[in-house]
């Protein structure tokens, strides 16, 4: 994989409903911009881009809402992601939120 290809904030967008986010780690969705969401505390986030452990350098968005969301990757893999999971951050991931929907850019 060529150096900088990777989803790495430079560049890399999310795009929630018609609103477009650049992807940094620590970036954080509240409820007002991801409409349907609740978040797990009172006036918390519902989601928060966060580094892999493993790899820092992979960025996903961890589930900080009350409910699943279902997601699509590229290559048309589908799944469930609870509140407290994660997904990773990869072009041409769709997420169905439930009231909204994003996809990564």
């Amino acid at each position: 994989m060529p150096a900088g290809s990777e989803v790495n904030g430079s560049g890399n967008r999310l795009r929630v409903g018609s609103r477009y986010l650049i992807i940094a780690a620590g970036l954080r969705l509240l409820d007002h911009q991801v409409p349907g969401l609740v978040a797990q505390t009172h006036g918390g986030p519902v989601a928060e881009v966060t580094r892999n452990p493993n790899d820092p350098a992979v960025l996903g968005l961890t589930n900080l809402s009350t409910t699943a969301w279902e997601t699509v990757t590229a290559s048309g893999t589908r799944r469930q992601i609870a509140p407290g999971q994660t997904i990773k951050l990869a072009p041409g991931t769709r997420i169905d939120f439930g009231a909204t929907d994003g996809e990564v850019a």
